[in-house]
Parts: C-alpha cells; sequence; structure tokens
C-alpha cells in the first residue's frame, strides 16, 4: 500500500522554507482588523518609564500678578530681596492616593523605605507596599480597624529593629503593638478609673492622645493621656507599664490633659547619666492643654521634671505637635494657637 503525499507537501519536503501565511483580504478601515493577531509568540512589554513620570508632573502654577511697586525709601541698611519672594515648595511631581474617606492623622514609612502605614479618623490603618504599586494601582494591601469605633491619633514603625514593630496609637485608654504584617503582639494594659493616684494605676485611664518609640532602647515606647500622665511600656512585659510620670497641674483639680509626647535620644537632663535607669536615657518632652511643656529625663527619677516652660502655648489650647532636633539642642511645638515654636 503506498501512501500518497499531501498536496503541497513536495513544496517543504527537505527544504528549509516555512510556510507563507496568507492573511485576510480586509480593506484597511474594516473593525473586523482589531480582532486579528499582529503577531505570535509571547510578546515581551516594554514600560515607558519616562512617559509614567510625566504622567505624575505638577501643573505648572498661574503667573503671579504684578503688583505696584512701592515708592523708594532711603534706609541704611541693605534690604533683603529674597524676604519678598514668596517660598515654593521644591515640587515637580505628584501623586494623588485614595486612601482614607477621612482626614488622615499620621503616615509613617518603615526604616528600609519599602513600605509605610497610613491612620485616620474613619477608624482605620491601610497598609501599603511600594513594590506593589503603580500609576494605575495605588491601593493598599490591607486595611485594618485597631480599635474598634475610635479613630487612630497615629502610627509608628520601631527605628531600632528594622521596623518589626508598629506602635498604634487610638483615642481610647489602650495603644497597641502590630507586626509590619498587622498582626497584634500586645495590647496595652487598661488602668482602674476608680483609682484617684495615678501612680496605682497599671496603664491609663482614659484616651491616649499620643506616643512614640525609644530611639535608644529596642522594644520600649511611650504613650501621653488625658489622664494627665505619661508612661513607659516594654513591648516584652505585659503585667502594666514599666515607668509613670505624672503631670502636676496648677489649674482646677491638678490634671490637665496631656496634648502630644516626643523622646529625644543621646541627650541627658538634670543630675546622673543618660544611661541611668530603666528607660535607657534621653529626654521626653510633652505638652499639656494647660500651656506647659515638660521636659523628663528618660533615666528617671519620675517624680518632677527637669525643666518647664510656662504659658509655652495658650492655655486650654490644643497643642498637637511637639519635636527635637536631631542634636535634642532645639524643641519645636506647633498649636492649636496658630502658632510655631521654637
Amino acid at each position: 500500500m503506498s501512501l500518497k503525499p499531501i498536496p503541497g507537501e513536495e513544496e517543504y519536503a527537505g527544504s528549509d522554507n516555512e510556510p507563507t501565511i496568507e492573511e485576510p483580504d480586509l480593506a484597511p478601515d474594516d473593525p473586523m482588523r482589531a480582532f486579528l493577531p499582529k503577531s505570535f509568540g509571547k510578546q515581551t512589554v516594554e514600560r515607558d518609564v519616562k512617559a509614567r513620570v510625566e504622567q505624575t508632573r505638577r501643573a505648572a502654577p498661574p503667573p503671579p500678578k504684578a503688583k505696584a511697586k512701592p515708592p523708594p525709601q532711603d534706609s541704611d541698611s541693605d534690604s533683603d530681596d529674597s524676604s519678598e519672594e514668596e517660598e515654593e515648595y521644591p515640587l515637580s511631581h505628584e501623586l494623588i492616593i485614595p486612601a482614607h474617606t477621612k482626614p488622615i492623622s499620621s503616615i509613617t514609612l518603615d526604616p528600609s523605605g519599602t513600605r509605610f502605614v497610613t491612620s485616620s479618623h474613619d477608624t482605620t490603618i491601610k497598609f501599603f507596599d511600594f513594590h506593589a504599586m503603580s500609576t494605575t494601582h495605588l491601593h493598599s494591601f490591607k486595611t485594618l480597624e485597631p480599635s474598634e469605633a475610635h479613630h487612630i491619633h497615629s502610627v509608628a514603625f520601631s527605628p531600632l529593629d528594622n521596623g518589626q514593630h508598629l506602635l498604634v496609637v487610638p483615642a481610647a485608654p489602650q495603644a497597641k503593638i502590630l507586626t509590619r504584617d498587622g498582626d497584634t503582639v500586645l495590647e496595652f494594659v487598661k488602668g482602674d478609673p476608680y483609682l484617684r493616684d495615678m501612680h496605682n494605676t497599671k496603664g491609663h485611664v482614659s484616651e491616649i492622645s499620643g506616643g512614640c518609640w525609644s530611639p535608644m532602647q529596642r522594644g520600649v515606647a511611650v504613650t501621653a493621656g488625658t489622664d494627665s500622665t505619661v508612661r513607659i511600656w516594654d513591648v516584652q512585659s505585659r503585667r502594666g507599664h514599666r515607668d509613670v510620670m505624672v503631670h502636676k497641674s496648677r489649674g482646677k483639680g491638678g490634671r490637665s490633659r496631656i496634648c502630644a509626647v516626643a523622646w529625644c535620644g543621646g541627650v541627658t537632663g538634670g543630675s546622673g547619666s543618660g544611661s541611668a535607669g530603666s528607660a535607657g536615657g534621653g529626654m521626653i518632652g510633652t505638652m499639656a492643654l494647660d500651656g506647659v511643656m515638660s521636659i523628663w529625663n528618660a533615666g528617671g527619677p519620675y517624680s518632677r521634671p527637669v525643666m518647664e516652660v510656662r504659658d509655652a502655648h495658650t492655655k486650654e489650647t490644643w497643642t498637637g505637635g511637639l519635636t527635637f532636633s536631631s542634636d535634642g539642642r532645639l524643641i519645636a511645638t506647633m498649636g492649636e494657637d496658630q502658632c510655631i515654636k521654637r
């Protein structure tokens, strides 16, 4: 029995020529061309990085209106022309990230620079990973509600363990420690609200207003509350705070809400060395609602602050910003009285 060759097989047998694929006879404007493949095999897609960067470029601001020149005035001192020009932020590109439905209270970046977390008054915190984001995908990869029905004051990555832990400060008596992936490690103890002496309570008895990590000792954090106390915590201890500082106000009842707290490392205050005490030294600064700024020695003792500034801000106005300079010699505060002071 002999097999007949397939028609056309003789042309390609023993030849390196490939068959020619004929394209259908379609008009150039025929809509069917959109459904035809343009090439075969896996195609590599090259991203135009420059085009993506140009998409985030900020629009040029409108030119300033011309102002009438004031009449010349004689002056012995040289005038600074640069002071008349308005300062502008040196930003050329911006990217709007739709994160929360209510005002954002804080944002923290981990030490490696690969992830950031935002907190908001909508009671949630959101985790963003730069490696998973693009100009077309700006969504968070995880959303948590750490304290049910309470808005979040701040979140902060731990600086001494490469951001493996996250301090969450809600508008509640108990702060939380989470992992960088959002798993709960520790919830701080709540104090007994029926005890009048705040030294005897194991935790805050009212809303926490601020908190931060120790820059000198791993796993140690400080929180400030509206119960007129500042408490130092150790992640390894679950029984209660390690140390407590009570702000004694001259106002009614001897108490005042603590608005903000900051911890500066490498600077000593008062007598004794900076490494003294269980907190590892440094300075802790607080701002109270009675307008008093207090500086405490983080290494103890905690009976009284080493320095106080009366009327640092207007009484009964909220001072939500407090920060130290890198060398610990300067302090900057920002208050609801429309003042930024140094």
